[in-house]
């Protein structure tokens, strides 16, 4: 009843007809092909496919599939039970889709990513959060200690300071840039940003999310540009001096 309902059908309109008319012609071999699977040894198996619902749109089922043998090892009955899953499976390609825009966007920008519970202190370093760095993904285990072990000692200092704060809730989210070292043992310039996304019932950060940017370029072309703007400010004070200088010598000697 519940299955001719949810075709629209009677059931005395379902008897003597295959449901493989309820299927889009591209599913039926598959599911024609995990039905026969079913032996003694593995007399059931699940599978999901689409179906033709009553407004003609495509929807996705889940079912649970059973064979009954007879004594000679003969199958005398299938037994299946169905279920909708139309909304978990629309989800999860949502999240799917997602989880690709954000992947791209990373890629583009060429950010690493990371992910930390600090409740397990475990830490998920995505594979361009390594391989920027020269490292093969995984390379050093994710973990806070893997990560400070790698800052420069004289910027881990401050980097621990301003996520304590942001802990503690005294920043509203974690912005620094620190020296990383590389597999190769040079510095590079990283930029970290992050924000906690979970609490526990007490209020107490769970986890925290956040970017890897690479910014040695960057901070390469300021730290010129910074010299050479103090080499101009050095050569006007020089020029200005010497034309002082000109000048009280051309009055001294009148």
């Amino acid at each position: 009843v519940a299955y001719g309902k949810y075709f629209g059908k009677r059931p005395e309109d379902l008897v003597g007809t295959s449901f493989l008319s309820l299927l889009p012609e591209e599913d039926r071999e598959s599911v024609m092909a995990n039905i026969s699977t079913l032996t003694i040894e593995s007399p059931t198996q699940s599978h999901e496919h689409q179906v033709i619902a009553p407004d003609g749109k495509t929807r996705w089922q889940r079912w649970t599939n059973r064979v009954l043998f007879d004594d000679n090892d003969e199958p005398i009955a299938y037994q299946a039970i169905g279920e909708d899953i139309t909304e978990r499976k629309q989800a999860k390609e949502a999240l799917r889709r997602s989880e690709e825009r954000l992947d791209l966007a990373m890629a583009v920008a060429n950010d690493g990513m990371w992910d930390w519970d600090l409740a397990t202190d475990v830490v998920y370093f995505d594979p361009r959060y390594y391989t920027m760095a020269g490292y093969e993904p995984g390379e050093f285990p994710g973990s806070f200690e893997a990560w400070a072990e790698r800052v420069h000692p004289e910027d881990i200092a401050q980097a621990k300071a301003n996520i304590k704060a942001h802990l503690a809730g005294e920043n509203s989210k974690y912005d620094i840039a620190f020296r990383f070292r590389r597999k190769s043992g040079e510095w590079m310039w990283i930029r970290a940003r992050a924000r906690i996304v979970a609490w526990d019932e007490s209020g107490a950060p769970q986890r925290m999310v956040g970017t890897h940017s690479d910014i040695t370029k960057e901070t390469k072309l300021e730290a010129q540009l910074r010299q050479a703007q103090k080499m101009e400010a050095v050569g006007q004070l020089a020029g200005g001096v010497a034309h002082d200088f000109n000048n009280m010598l051309q009055t001294i000697l009148g």
